[in-house]
């Protein structure tokens, strides 16, 4: 096996955990592991087993494919797995068909969260579609709804899952071709799964139990059916309550109760990349309020380094830069490095003054940030995110985004639901928000993304708006401080950033 291909994976599972469990590090870090298994699997707390072959392909040539299936098995963390075991025991519930209907909830919930493994679980989605389809049609068309509800149903959901539109976990663009109504109207009730809170999973199950009897099994027959199921990506020969329910569930769940905040948002996460144009130059008074941010991380420390010959410094090797060495300082000053995603609201709430005071407040905090030898990106929002490539903050000093205008703010309306983009994107970056809060919140909400998440808002001065927008921003921002004007933006820089932030 190759040995960097596992570490990548490895990395893979580190953002996760840095994500969502920052606790767990401290007890458990899961690992990847590679393993003669039919497919993925996880014990739900300590590792993640990997097959070396993926549809008899070696999956370390298939990295696309391995994070896909890395991102499946993560899905099922969140999931609250024993109480679904005790729903399976109680109804007889086919297990084929309680982990199909796991993978739909946990492959569209994880993608929310995470939407850069959004096109990983799509590409699983594909290649699993493309190696089994005839055999999913043709077990549908086979099956006698009447004698034979399960088949039927678990073929429906396997053409629903990998053979139509791929773009979500499930797609209901098959019905056209179901004939029998019962059956229609249990693949339309799969599709509430992709909506499906975490928490409510087994009551959803439950639901499924008593109105489609026919897919209950009583304790002699489990286990006799859907053994002839492939393709089902992470799961299509094991069953992942059983196989999570001899880790420690328990502790797991404790974890996983305070790694997500808020899973009441409705926001999908939407961006879009695209070049710069123009040149909005900083203003007199934007250099000099950057000047006051910068001081904030202009403190002594007791030794540094300098450029010049000596110890080689690798990092300023690989940049190229000429002088690739540094000299050790005893008593000098150091600046500690800052690591911030800065996001302004170009929505149309924000235009006009609000827009002109918000771009020059971005202006200046990057500026600040620069000067400090700290890493600043920037991104415009509205109801998507708009960004370059690497996220430039030169966004703030052009009028151009693309063919978007952006020398005033013209955005239809707020979403906040690209957060999780930036979240995973920057794992270590503070995210600051420059907006006036009215807008529709990400799905999901993990608890170490909102402490390194807060808000600068501008204009907000209505009383009972000034509530909503607080109620907003909270759900998301651990802080925040409003503003009126760019007089205003050092005292609540230094309110809404530690000084140490990395």
């Amino acid at each position: 096996m190759n040995i960097s291909f596992l570490s990548e994976l490895q990395k893979v599972l580190d953002l996760v955990v840095t994500l969502l469990m920052e606790g767990v590090a401290r007890v458990s870090v899961p690992t990847v592991v590679m393993a003669e298994d039919d497919t993925a699997s996880t014990n739900g707390k300590s590792y993640v087993r990997m097959p070396n072959e993926f549809l008899g392909v070696p999956i370390q040539n298939q990295m696309s494919n391995a994070i896909g299936l890395l991102a499946h098995e993560i899905g099922h963390w969140l999931q609250p797995l024993d109480e679904i075991i005790e729903v399976e025991k109680a109804t007889g519930l086919d297990h084929g068909v309680v982990n199909l209907l796991l993978d739909i909830q946990l492959e569209e919930n994880i993608a929310r969260i995470m939407p850069l493994f959004k096109s990983n679980l799509i590409s699983v989605r594909n290649d699993i579609g493309s190696h089994y389809k005839k055999e999913y049609i043709d077990g549908l068309k086979k099956a006698d709804v009447e004698k034979d509800f399960l088949s039927a149903a678990v073929n429906g959901l396997l053409l629903g899952r990998f053979c139509r539109d791929t773009s979500h976990s499930y797609s209901t663009n098959m019905l056209s071709n179901v004939k029998d109504k019962r059956l229609v109207g249990f693949l339309q009730d799969a599709s509430a799964f992709m909506e499906t809170h975490p928490a409510h999973l087994p009551k959803m199950l439950h639901s499924i139990a008593s109105r489609y009897p026919e897919l209950c099994q009583s304790q002699d027959q489990k286990g006799s059916v859907n053994s002839e199921s492939k393709g089902i990506a992470g799961d299509d020969q094991i069953n992942p309550t059983s196989v999570v329910s001899s880790g420690n569930v328990d502790e797991l769940k404790r974890f996983l109760q305070s790694a997500i905040l808020l899973y009441q948002g409705s926001a999908d996460s939407k961006s879009q990349e695209d070049r710069l144009y123009g040149s909005i130059p900083p203003a007199p008074d934007v250099i000099s309020a950057s000047r006051q941010i910068q001081r904030r991380w202009e403190v002594p420390r007791a030794s540094g380094s300098v450029m010049g010959p000596g110890r080689m410094n690798r990092l300023a090797a690989v940049r190229g830069d000429p002088i690739p060495f540094d000299v050790p300082q005893s008593v000098g000053k150091t600046k500690p490095k800052v690591q911030v995603v800065l996001v302004a609201d170009w929505s149309g709430s924000m235009q006009g003054l609000p827009w002109y005071e918000t771009r020059r407040a971005a202006q200046a905090v990057t500026l600040a940030i620069h000067s400090v030898g700290g890493d600043v990106r920037g991104a415009i929002f509205e109801d998507f995110l708009m960004h370059t490539k690497e996220f430039s903050a030169e966004i703030f000093f052009s009028t151009r985004v693309g063919n978007l205008n952006i020398s005033d703010a013209q955005g239809n309306y707020t979403s906040f639901g690209w957060l999780p983009l930036l979240w995973q994107k920057f794992p270590k970056h503070r995210v600051v928000l420059l907006t006036d809060g009215n807008g529709m919140t990400p799905h999901a909400v993990p608890v170490s993304c909102r402490k390194r998440t807060s808000a600068i808002l501008l204009k907000v001065n209505d009383g009972q708006i000034r509530s909503q927008v607080e109620n907003t921003v909270n759900k998301f921002a651990e802080r925040f401080v409003h503003v009126n004007n760019l007089d205003e933006i050092a005292a609540a820089w230094s309110l809404v950033i530690p000084r140490l932030a990395q």
